[in-house]
């Protein structure tokens, strides 16, 4: 697995801004109840760099990876579900 600083800039500030959503969620429909706890946070940024870099490991160029919507791209799902 890549650490985070391998990835682009914007793909890091995709992960951050996902991570701190999570940790302390808006009063909204769409959004957690409670924040997650940071065992939890933690695990969640690792699947998404995990995720990011079977895609690399597939051939996905990573400065391509800049977001992590981008591991939701029904392409990314079967090239990151064939690598596991």
């Amino acid at each position: 697995m890549l650490p985070a600083q391998s990835f682009s800039l914007a793909f890091q500030s995709s992960l951050a801004k996902y991570i701190a959503f999570l940790s302390d969620p808006p009063d909204d429909d769409d959004a957690p109840l409670y924040g997650l706890r940071p065992s939890t946070l933690a695990m969640r940024e690792f699947q998404l760099r995990q995720m990011a870099s079977a895609l690399v490991h597939r051939g996905v160029p990573i400065e391509e990876i800049t977001s992590i919507g981008m591991l939701a791209q029904r392409e990314h799902v079967n090239a990151i579900c064939e690598f596991f």
